[in-house]
């Protein structure tokens, strides 16, 4: 009998730590939702975001990738040569939290611009900074 004690103490100890281990994803979720609410709440969120995106083809780019595109995508519609796409554009923009891997269409990656863009109005800021913008895309 008391293997099966030791079994059940086992089996609650390792309940125990996935509860910790699912707590600690709560705070560290609520920290982060609670800097993003910060960020999307100050003035200054659009100018830190045309400070990362600071030329028209990085906004184009953001602007394109509202909707998944593949780096062959982009490169067709920036006008930039596949093998230049990710120092130039893909990497930058990743690099800033700007955009994100959306998922995987067969081998290629699909590219999706970070979903805060569309609430602080990204693509307006965007249209009036660079007025060609809104004919291009």
């Amino acid at each position: 009998m008391s293997d099966s004690i030791t079994e059940k103490v086992d089996i609650l100890s390792d309940d125990i730590k996935k509860i910790k281990n699912d707590l600690n994803i709560v705070k560290a979720n609520t920290q982060v939702s609670a800097n993003l609410l910060s960020l999307l709440h100050g003035d200054n969120i659009l100018e830190m975001v045309f400070a990362t995106a600071k030329s028209e083809k990085l906004c184009k780019a953001l602007v394109i990738c509202k909707e998944p595109n593949t780096a062959k995508d982009l490169c067709d519609k920036l006008g930039i040569k596949a093998p230049n796409i990710r120092k130039q554009v893909i990497d930058k923009l990743i690099d800033a939290s700007l955009l994100t891997v959306a998922d995987k269409k067969g081998q290629r990656e699909v590219y999706r611009r970070a979903f805060f863009l569309d609430m602080i109005g990204f693509d307006q800021a965007a249209f009036r900074k660079y007025p060609d913008l809104r004919e291009e895309v």
